[in-house]
């Protein structure tokens, strides 16, 4: 099969980097940066930008790149499967707030009042079939889903930009470093994207122009949500940190909608389709890990595995949502930052150590 080109790399770096930035992340900065939230965030970003650039120079000097290859020849295949069925397992559970956060969003958008197991069906109906169908047939939906976030986005925007108050931004530089180092710390597990480049770039065609596209997307996403945080922090300064699921809030308060109706929802749709397809990246990398692991019969094995635990999980500890939250970003974000920054950096190491070893021999 052919593999994907540098272009849809790029849609869906642009696409699922940014979207699952809107939801809830923008409340919880503010409560603890404020008006530094802008810096807060752009801590995370330089930490995942170091990241991404170590990746991409790896990938370039590779030039049969394969993350599993290398897993295999610095720790052995026993212990690289251990750390493959981990990394499943990690995919699984990083699923949990994007998962809370279309659902809520979707409740406050059409007022749901369904049981949540009807809410969550078709959401893990659209995520099974990805995860069935694999890299190739999620890269090609992307193209069309990119296209519709930025119309979601650029909806939202438009009606929100002129409705805030950008005062509420100043002093810029009035916060405790402390505070912002505190915001950015508790907002982490909203970055580490670039995980997500490492497991894509083996199905991705050599591209003499990939390290450009891939950092230009980045800082698109980027971008973009320096842009959101500004207006909602505008818009709703003090009171951001209760604000939760910013694009349906932003917008809302337009003069604009007094003459046509709640257009905003429009946008705040988009965004809720685009978010459901950040829900099935991880769960379809999930799938690919345990069939390269172990060996099933049938191809809906283990998409049938992976998104029927989520799914568990998520009705099970749902209603605890925000104590879930807090354990996360105290001690589950050590997590995080182990399988997303430090296994691949050390596995780089260990990997090119062990490469020039045998070449001296």
């Amino acid at each position: 099969m052919s593999k994907l080109n540098s272009r849809q790399l790029c849609f869906i770096i642009i696409t699922t980097a940014t979207v699952s930035k809107l939801f809830f992340m923008p409340a919880l900065l503010s409560g603890i940066a404020e008006e530094g939230l802008i810096l807060s965030c752009l801590i995370n970003y330089l930490i995942d930008f170091i990241l991404l650039f170590i990746i991409l120079k790896v990938y370039k000097n590779n030039e049969n790149f394969c993350f599993f290859k290398m897993l295999e020849s610095s720790y052995g295949k026993v212990v690289s499967k251990a750390i493959i069925t981990l990394y499943a397992l990690f995919f699984v559970f990083k699923v949990f707030i994007p998962m809370i956060e279309e659902k809520n969003s979707i409740e406050l958008t059409f007022y749901e009042t369904q049981p949540n197991v009807l809410t969550y069906i078709p959401i893990f109906a659209i995520t099974f079939y990805v995860s069935l169908k694999g890299i190739k047939s999620f890269s090609r939906s992307m193209e069309i889903v990119t296209i519709l976030f930025f119309i979601g986005i650029s909806i939202i925007l438009l009606l929100s930009f002129n409705v805030g108050d950008y005062d509420n931004l100043l002093p810029f530089f009035s916060k405790n470093p402390k505070s912002m180092l505190e915001g950015a710390f508790k907002t982490l597990l909203w970055f580490g994207d670039p995980i997500y480049i490492l497991f894509f770039l083996n199905e991705v065609k050599k591209d003499n122009k990939m390290t450009k596209k891939v950092v230009i997307s980045y800082l698109v996403s980027a971008i973009i949500i320096f842009i959101v945080l500004t207006v909602f922090y505008a818009i709703f300064g003090s009171i951001a940190k209760r604000q939760f699921y910013a694009p349906i809030k932003m917008s809302k308060y337009s003069i604009t909608l007094s003459n046509i109706g709640r257009f905003d929802y429009v946008g705040s749709l988009i965004l809720s389709f685009a978010s459901i397809f950040l829900i099935a990246m991880p769960l379809m990398f999930s799938s690919s890990l345990i069939k390269r692991v172990y060996s099933f019969k049938k191809a809906y094995t283990a998409p049938l595995i992976v998104n029927g635990l989520a799914l568990l999980l998520t009705l099970v500890f749902e209603n605890g949502f925000f104590s879930i939250l807090r354990w996360f970003q105290n001690y589950g974000i050590f997590i995080l930052i182990a399988f997303t920054y430090l296994i691949p950096l050390i596995t780089f190491i260990v990997y090119r150590r062990k490469h020039n070893a045998t070449q001296k021999n």
